[in-house]
């Protein structure tokens, strides 16, 4: 990451990021049918304590340039999964511009495609 949880800024950080759903969930078995607007809330809730979720996946690099993927951690719960108003009202991971991993990595700028949205996020449609 750019900056780690010690708040240190670095230049080690993944091009691109995989999670792969984890098998202590993907044997729970849940449908991908629609089954109503908040249904999947009940799925959430039946995920056993303590459960991994997601391995995650980080490449060093476009593999173009010899970049490889690479097990960087799983995605684990701590205790159980709990429901908050906040949480599902509130809670926003922001994401950063791509181009500012570019001032620190321009080697992978012919890697990257690029699309233009008049300067619009469109996470913020």
């Amino acid at each position: 990451m750019r900056i780690d949880q010690s708040g240190n800024e670095g230049t080690d950080f993944p091009f691109k990021m995989r999670f792969v759903p984890h098998s202590d969930v993907t044997s729970l078995g849940f449908s991908s049918d629609w089954h109503g607007e908040m249904a999947y809330l009940d799925d959430i809730k039946s995920i056993p304590v303590d459960s991994n979720l997601f391995e995650v996946y980080g490449w060093t690099g476009p593999s173009q340039i010899g970049g490889t993927e690479e097990l960087i951690g799983t995605l684990k719960l701590d205790g159980e999964f709990v429901t908050s108003k906040w949480g599902d009202e509130n809670l926003f991971f922001r994401h950063g511009n791509m181009e500012d991993d570019l001032i620190l990595k321009p080697e992978w700028a012919d890697y990257v495609p690029f699309v233009s949205l008049d300067g619009k996020c469109p996470y913020q449609i």
